[in-house]
């Protein structure tokens, strides 16, 4: 077979973003690019078309980018104070990065930030900004810790990385193999030995995307008997797992899937019932 390939600009996004009810904003940071803070002041003028009082911002999963474009991202929504200091060993301020007196996003808008163990870097200066300024009330897990600020530097025909500070939150807390904790604590539960191995074995013999490919558009309860049988074989995983893992191999074979899943997302399940309760603003009082 002979076929004509034409090559084409393939855009990575920096943000997905959609509205979760008719109040509240959905706001996924996936990387800290020199198209983050556009990308991002162009969803906030979408919210804002839509009437939002309350955003999620969600960050789990994101390792990081470019300090300027975090920095920029943070000033959207701060509007005074300090957002990131850098220090080097015997603690002298090395840089200031404040916010300016324009914001994006109105003070009034009630804002959650997600974050996981794989946020960092660039995504806990914005956790460490939104935290320390009480700007937003943060659900998940701790951080992942990587506070260091580093230069590659030439050596012959190769080169190293070398540490020249750290970062600093504005409450001066150094967040470097420490983290930053959530205000809530919302954590998945570890899988026991036997549950790894369940889990191995569907990844090795690539059992559940086998099923998606026999039954494109399974029903619930075709779901169900594939979840009995897996059962049967020895599989032992929590039917909410298992549901969730089918669902989201569904998720992948579409063009455009969806940016959030509620019925499976307990943490943004939980932003969307803080936010629903009329108790954010003193559960933010509380911490702050």
């Amino acid at each position: 077979k002979e076929f004509t390939l034409e090559r084409a600009v393939i855009e990575v996004p920096t943000v997905k973003h959609a509205m979760l009810d008719d109040d509240t904003a959905y706001l996924r940071i996936l990387r800290w690019t020199p198209k983050t803070e556009p990308d991002v002041r162009r969803a906030i003028e979408s919210f804002k078309k839509e009437g939002y009082s309350s955003m999620v911002i969600d960050v789990r999963g994101n390792p990081g980018g470019l300090l300027s474009s975090v920095v920029d991202t943070a000033d959207l929504f701060l509007n005074k104070g300090v957002i990131v200091s850098t220090k080097d060993r015997e603690l002298r301020t090395l840089e200031e990065f404040r916010a300016n007196r324009r914001t994006a996003v109105d003070p009034s808008i009630e804002v959650i930030l997600l974050i996981d163990k794989g946020s960092a870097s660039a995504s806990e200066i914005l956790a460490g900004a939104l935290k320390d300024s009480g700007r937003a009330y943060l659900i998940g897990d701790t951080t992942f810790g990587k506070g260091s600020v580093q230069q590659i530097r030439g050596f012959g025909d190769s080169g190293f990385k070398l540490t020249i500070s750290r970062y600093y939150t504005p409450d001066d807390y150094n967040i470097d193999k420490i983290g930053i904790d959530p205000h809530k604590a919302i954590t998945e539960e570890e899988l026991s030995e036997q549950e790894i191995e369940s889990l191995a074995t569907l990844i090795e013999e690539n059992t559940i995307a086998l099923f998606v490919d026999r039954n494109p558009n399974a029903s619930n309860s075709m779901i169900g008997g594939f979840i009995s049988d897996l059962r049967g074989d020895g599989i032992e995983l929590e039917e909410r797992l298992l549901r969730r893992l089918i669902r989201e191999e569904y998720n992948r074979r579409l063009n455009d899937p969806p940016i959030y899943d509620l019925d499976y997302d307990r943490v943004l399940s939980e932003s969307l019932d803080i936010l629903n309760s009329g108790d954010f603003e003193s559960l933010l009082s509380s911490v702050r």
